[in-house]
């Protein structure tokens, strides 16, 4: 009893706020997403948020689940560069209730590993934390599947903004590695690569085919947001 006023006390003291909009919630909620932004959730969805790669592609499908828009944009932006690492929470909750087609279930059913779109040493040095391993984790605990930080990028790239879709792809070659003591583990294997957010599809591109190579037997993708006007860095 005494434990349960206790945090009573603190949510009153610190009271729970929204992940999308920020503002103050009821004390008693659990959840990390204000009813007001449930109802708007349906205006931020992908407008596609699943997507059929080319034929060229070493991805099997693409998956979005909002668009980097709005409060999600906002939302992404304080994880990822203002360093709110708790916000995962909120965006994996947000993933979970996303408006998922059948095909979705199926995918991730069969999916033995996340693995999280990984940052160069120097970027992880600047940030503090790679955003996409952060949000695997969350994610692995919702779904039951073991997160794995099987990719390693080996090449520091130049920023994404601004270039051209050929350029992205001249930026990301040979970018990365599997890392070898994961090698066995993946043979024959499906896995989803997750990010924060999918522009050209490039960086993804570009694992995936890195894990072909490595005896990987379909790839998928998971991103929280797609950006739908140029402009983004993924």
């Amino acid at each position: 009893m005494a434990s349960r006023a206790g945090a009573l006390f603190l949510e009153l003291i610190y009271p729970a706020r929204c992940c999308l909009c920020n503002d103050v919630r009821a004390y008693v909620s659990k959840e990390r997403i204000c009813n007001a932004c449930r109802v708007d959730l349906g205006t931020l969805a992908a407008p596609r948020c699943d997507m059929l790669p080319t034929v060229y592609s070493a991805l099997s499908r693409v998956y979005a689940a909002y668009e980097y828009k709005g409060n999600i944009r906002d939302l992404v932006w304080r994880f990822k560069f203002e360093g709110v690492k708790e916000i995962a929470d909120g965006m994996a909750e947000l993933i979970k209730i996303a408006a998922w087609p059948p095909s979705f279930v199926r995918d991730v059913g069969e999916a033995d590993y996340f693995i999280p779109i990984p940052l160069h040493k120097s970027r992880m040095k600047d940030r503090g934390f790679n955003q996409s391993e952060v949000l695997a984790d969350k994610l692995a605990e919702i779904y039951g599947i073991t997160c794995m930080d099987a990719l390693s990028r080996v090449k520091k790239t130049t920023p994404m903004y601004g270039l051209t879709r050929t350029e992205r792809l001249e930026n990301v070659r040979g970018v990365f590695d599997v890392n070898e003591k994961y090698v066995g583990l993946l043979k024959s294997k499906t896995v989803v690569l997750i990010d924060d957010i999918y522009t050209t599809g490039v960086t993804a591109e570009e694992c995936a085919h890195t894990l072909v190579r490595h005896g990987v037997n379909r790839v998928y993708l998971l991103a929280f947001s797609i950006v739908t006007e140029m402009g983004g860095n993924t």
